[in-house]
């Protein structure tokens, strides 16, 4: 046998323990629905359920309806219902602007 062919056999051999060019499985990217949201980040959850997947926000405005929480490291802004701490809006935010054209209202 010559050396091309020991070289040969050793690549099969090692070839699982290679792994040519995979690349670790990700998790799939949530799939947003509009009117609702998407898992816990949904209208009408309650907000101790969005923080379990946003974690905590920092709260930017309060109105006699609703206020509001930003998640600058999701990009997300959350409105939610004075009365009973539910989600009513959720807003993208890019460059730190939260975007009202991707507003979701029930």
């Amino acid at each position: 046998m010559t050396i091309k062919t020991y070289l040969g056999i050793l690549l099969l051999a090692f070839s699982p323990l290679i792994g040519f060019g995979q690349q670790p499985k990700a998790e799939p990217e949530p799939v947003i629905v509009a009117g609702k949201g998407w898992a816990p980040v949904a209208m009408g959850n309650k907000r101790t359920v969005v923080e379990s997947v946003l974690g905590s926000g920092v709260q930017r405005s309060n109105y006699d309806d609703d206020y509001f929480y930003d998640y600058p490291k999701k990009g997300v802004q959350v409105s939610y219902l004075n009365k009973d701490d539910t989600v009513d809006a959720i807003f993208f935010i890019t460059n730190n602007i939260a975007t009202n054209s991707l507003r979701w209202r029930l």
